[in-house]
């Protein structure tokens, strides 16, 4: 697989969240009040994109049986205590064809709230695993 894969998925996810022109937010598990977040941090590696791409190889493995070969580097300076530093298997299309899925089911009248993808991450991996405690918080 392409190095260049991980930069593709980055980008392309970075202009279909242009796109949709929806605020992107997100919430503590306390039910505190939203807080935005920037797209620069929702398609950086070490920001929300490790939840977007766990999500969609999920959905991918729910579909297929197989998955992304993910390379997840625990980080305590990322947004959500993970660092995505690669993906190995799949293609930018099959990845993004998740991605698409995972934005639409995340996405409220105007907002897209990324801790909604938690929930669907969650939703998704309940019959393979349990999401990672790390990112249950959702971030600092």
């Amino acid at each position: 697989m392409s190095a260049a894969i991980l930069p593709a998925v980055s980008q392309t996810l970075e202009r279909l969240l242009t796109r949709t022109r929806l605020r992107l937010e997100v919430s503590d598990l306390a039910g505190a009040d939203p807080r935005a977040v920037t797209l620069e941090d929702a398609v950086a590696p070490a920001g929300y994109l490790p939840v977007f791409v766990v999500c969609a190889e999920a959905l991918w493995f729910d579909l297929t049986g197989s998955g992304f070969d993910l390379d997840l580097q625990l980080d305590a300076h990322s947004a959500v205590g993970i660092t995505l530093r690669a993906i190995r298997a799949g293609s930018v299309s099959a990845v993004m064809l998740c991605l698409i899925d995972v934005v639409t089911r995340a996405q409220e009248p105007g907002v897209l709230r990324l801790d909604r993808l938690i929930d669907l991450w969650a939703d998704y991996e309940g019959r393979v695993m349990d999401v990672p405690s790390v990112l249950a918080g959702a971030g600092p």
